[in-house]
Order: structure tokens, then sequence, then C-alpha cells
């Protein structure tokens, strides 16, 4: 791993994801708080940034969510806290496509449950 450059990779693209998902943070008010370390993030996903109150189960943002991203061809399970951990190989251009994909459908799904 070391001598293929996967933990340079991981460091270097772990950062680059974070940036992302911070820009998706300023971007959707549903997102309470990103987090990570190397290219092992989450996202908390709540009905209210400044209580951190979740979405009651009736919402079924977790389904929502999941159908959203396979239908766009991102295999994630949605839900309160999503854990996105890309392989060490990923690339910038991966990363981008990862990140618009939670973009179109965060933004869909919020519009949906009239979050935004």
């Amino acid at each position: 791993m070391e001598t293929e450059g996967m933990v340079e990779n991981s460091a270097t693209m772990g950062r680059y994801l974070l940036d992302g998902l911070e820009e998706l943070k300023q971007k959707h008010t549903i997102i309470g708080d990103v987090r990570g370390l190397g290219l092992f993030c989450g996202m908390e996903m709540v009905k209210d940034r400044q209580t951190k109150e979740y979405f009651p189960a009736e919402a079924e943002l977790g389904p929502k969510l999941t159908q959203g991203f396979s239908s766009n061809g991102l295999i994630l399970r949605g839900g309160d806290v999503m854990n996105i951990a890309p392989p060490l190989c990923v690339t910038s251009g991966e990363i981008d496509e990862i990140v618009s994909v939670l973009d179109r459908v965060i933004g869909q799904t919020a519009r949906d449950l009239g979050a935004e």
C-alpha cells in the first residue's frame, strides 16, 4: 500500500472529500455536521440544525436518500448519519462525482420534505 502511494492518496483525497462535504453543509440546511479522518467521513442529517433534531421516522429520510443515491449510481446507505468511505485508490474526479450526487439527492430530498 505504501509503495503504491495509497496512504498519501488517502490523506490527500480525504481532505478533498471533506472540503466537498463542508461545501454541501453550507448549501443544505439539513446537513447538521460533517466530520472525517482520511477517507472515512460522516454526514449528520437533521431536521433542525440549531437543535440537532433528527427527522421523525415517518419522514422516511433514510429510504428516500438511499433510493436517490442508488438511482444516481452511488452505493450509499442514507439515514440520520451517513458513513462515506470510498476506496483508498479513489481519484479527485470520482470524489467530484460523489459530491455531485450527494448534492443533487440531498437537495431533492430536502425539497420533498419541505426542509429547504
